[in-house]
């Protein structure tokens, strides 16, 4: 019955770290940005510039997110890689595309807030 109990405990608690800090997946990040391609309405040239820049900061934001810095000096990191990437967007996207650039990011923001305070709340 003890094994039992503590294989049942070492499960759950096992599930519930691999859901606190889920896995890059790389075919939703190739989905997302399909769809803000798609919703940008980028040429050629846009796409695949587009894409670089992504590439390049996801990179970037994984190099942070290991690092061994403390959670302020992770999400001051964050914040000016947030600023560098999109002030190159802004000069590859014209002024529409970079104002729906804006609000699709914003967008994404509050997802992963919600999604944040639903972890933090339960």
């Amino acid at each position: 019955m003890k094994t039992f109990l503590l294989s049942t405990l070492l499960t759950l608690m096992s599930i519930s770290v691999s859901a606190q800090h889920p896995e890059f997946d790389p075919e939703k990040a190739r989905a997302k940005i399909e769809d803000q391609i798609e919703s940008l309405n980028l040429n050629d040239d846009q796409k695949t510039q587009f894409k670089e820049i992504n590439e390049k900061y996801r990179l970037k934001l994984k190099s942070i997110k290991n690092s061994d810095k403390t959670r302020f000096e992770k999400f001051q990191n964050l914040k000016m890689l947030r600023k560098e990437k999109d002030k190159e967007m802004k000069r590859l996207l014209n002024e529409n595309q970079f104002t729906t650039y804006e609000t699709y990011q914003e967008q994404n923001m509050d997802k992963k807030r919600a999604a944040f305070k639903m972890r933090n709340n339960n």
